[in-house]
């Protein structure tokens, strides 16, 4: 992914402009990527990045009219269009030099007034100090490490692996943690000495030196706000769909909208209405059938006659499944696992209709109640003794901090522990945006009505009342399948039970049914019980167009993931899978991302 990389210390050594050209190097994963360093060696920093082509950060440093302050910003601002010097909608200049207005309104805490996923530098020669800060939910990630001498950090950690080659190993507090909750928790990274900025951070640095590591925004600040009634609720909240949601199609035809069935997306062309008319849409599809995904995002785009394509599974990613899983693992710094394979495929292409991605993620999560954090447990005999006693001593997730306000836990642990693998591997090739992390939007939900997430109607009110044409035909889960409540209700339940059905064939397949379906095979049931609404066939894709790479990779007894799993085991596992007998997807998963994290990261 594109973003910003650094030393900070006291003093020059002979490599160090080569350790940050080096740095700098490992973010471009476009060909096109834009990069660029700043030196000041008064104040202690060595500063690079990297930005796609023509993006909101295209156009660093910003430089304040005296000289003596330097910013370096990565990541995206969306104003309400009430800031000085600034301007909403799509004629707005869309990059970073408006920020330099902010930065003569607010000075150098002007970064508790972005709205957005970001990181970046300040640096103030007049008072000789640097201060390195992220956005509100560190979902602009900055990797670090500390020593006496020195402060490296970047968005990516392979840029500190580069550089710094004793860090080029696994801590295995975070291995278990990434076993057991897929994901690393807090601050800490799969790699020893390797940490994360907390969320909010605003860390400052003087002569090369960390004085301070303040926290700018805590959330208890939205938490206690006064709860509202349903209908000044529903009010204030439709007003601010209408306001924000157009904000993200700033850059104009540079921005294209990935559509599914569901609600989340149905709702931002409905706040869009006629600006839809302007702009390309795609969605993903499968190997086989024809997605509901597809055949609604379809209807939704003739609304306003737009463009409309679809990105699908096809020989060119199965025939070359394994080099994409690696590279998922690669690129999100083994955040994401071996099985996003198809996220680096799907984005790549996507790039290639419009540089913007909008999308609807964490509509589900913010507007309504999804949780995405679980919790794995392990059979006895899988893992090592030693990883079993560290998996098996970390408690449920959500017993980590069971006190926690709900939505906080979800904007600042689930959405950026979990769902930050998937975000980055997405933002190394094109620019990803979602409205539903918009400042104003969250902070409001904090003040929904008690039961009215869980209700998960609000959406759908929405769309009834401001654009009805987008109620026309039903989501994935028989959303507007009826005027009569009732009706929409009772249509919720086949929509689940084929979803359900779904799920289980492609992935949570028992032993019994996975021989079943071997004895079947020349049935092709794949086609009966699958591409209706998911596609992701790892479980058959492991036996079929995987199952070279996940052999080669895994069966072989000096594998560094086996100081992890045992490889007896894993190896019966990985030969009962392929011969179709049973099914060990998740298993596999798990071991064939370790090694390529050892592979892509730490021997590369």
């Amino acid at each position: 992914m594109p973003g910003i990389t650094g030393i900070i210390r006291k003093s020059h050594y002979p490599s160090i402009e080569k350790d940050l050209d080096a740095m700098v190097a490992v973010l471009c994963h476009n060909p096109k990527s834009k990069t660029g360093r700043h030196i000041d060696e008064s104040v202690g920093i060595w500063l690079g990045w990297a930005s796609h082509p023509g993006s909101y950060s295209d156009c660093m440093p910003l430089v304040v009219e005296s000289d003596d302050v330097v910013i370096l910003f990565h990541g995206e601002h969306f104003s309400s269009g009430n800031e000085a010097g600034d301007r909403l909608g799509e004629e707005a200049s869309r990059n970073a030099t408006t920020l330099l207005s902010l930065y003569a309104a607010h000075g150098d805490r002007f970064y508790a007034a972005l709205n957005g996923w970001f990181s970046g530098v300040v640096i103030d020669r007049r008072q000789r100090r640097v201060t390195l800060f992220n956005d509100r939910y560190a979902m602009g990630r900055i990797y670090y490490h500390e020593t006496e001498e020195e402060f490296v950090f970047s968005s990516e950690a392979k840029s500190l692996l580069r550089v710094r080659p004793s860090l080029r190993t696994l801590s295995p507090e975070g291995v278990a943690q990434q076993l057991r909750y897929n994901c690393v928790l807090g601050t800490r990274t799969l790699f020893e000495g390797v940490h994360v900025l907390p969320h909010a951070a605003a860390w400052l640095f003087r002569c090369g030196k960390l004085v301070s590591k303040e926290q700018y925004f805590a959330f208890h600040e939205w938490e206690q706000q006064r709860e509202l009634g349903p209908d000044e609720f529903y009010h204030r909240w439709a007003q601010t769909v209408t306001d924000v949601f157009p904000r993200y199609l700033s850059d104009g035809n540079r921005v294209a909208m990935s559509l599914t069935a569901g609600l989340d997306t149905r709702l931002i062309m409905a706040a869009l209405r006629e600006r839809n008319r302007d702009h390309r849409v795609y969605t993903f599809g499968g190997a086989w059938g024809e997605l509901y995904d597809v055949r609604t995002a379809r209807k939704a785009a003739r609304v306003y006659d737009q463009q409309f394509d679809v990105i699908r599974i096809n020989d060119a990613f199965l025939s070359n499944i394994g080099d994409y899983a690696a590279e998922a693992v690669r690129v999100s710094d083994g955040c994401h696992d071996a099985f996003g394979a198809h996220d680096v495929f799907f984005n790549k292409i996507a790039r290639d209709i419009a540089p913007i991605r909008l999308t609807g993620k964490f509509g589900s999560e913010v507007v309504r109640i999804r949780r995405l954090l679980g919790t794995v447990g392990y059979k006895p005999g899988l893992l090592r003794p030693q990883m079993q006693a560290l998996v098996d001593g970390l408690p449920h997730f959500q017993a980590t901090n069971a006190d926690g306000n709900h939505l906080t836990r979800v904007v600042t642990e689930e959405i950026s522990w979990h769902e930050y693998g998937r975000v980055v591997v997405e933002q190394a090739y094109l620019t990803m945006r979602t409205p539903y992390m918009d400042n104003e939007l969250v902070k409001l939900m904090y003040q929904a009505p008690k039961g009215s997430r869980a209700a998960g109607d609000l959406q759908e009110m929405y769309v009834k009342d401001f654009a009805p044409e987008f109620a026309a035909f039903i989501t994935n889960l028989g959303r507007f399948a009826s005027p009569n409540p009732t009706l929409t209700s009772m249509a919720y339940y086949p929509f689940w039970v084929l979803f359900k059905i779904e799920y289980i064939y492609l992935q949570a397949t028992p032993h019994w049914m996975t021989r079943l379906d071997r004895t079947l095979a020349g049935l092709h049931l794949e086609r009966l019980f699958g591409g209706r609404q998911k596609w992701e066939a790892y479980r058959i894709w492991i036996k079929t167009h995987m199952a070279d790479f996940v052999q080669s990779t895994l069966l072989n007894p000096q594998a560094e993931y086996t100081e992890y799993f045992d490889y007896a085991t894993m190896s019966r596992m990985i030969r009962q899978h392929v011969a179709g007998t049973h099914n060990y997807m998740r298993e596999i998963n798990r071991a064939l991302s370790l090694q390529l994290i050892h592979a892509t990261l730490l021997k590369a």
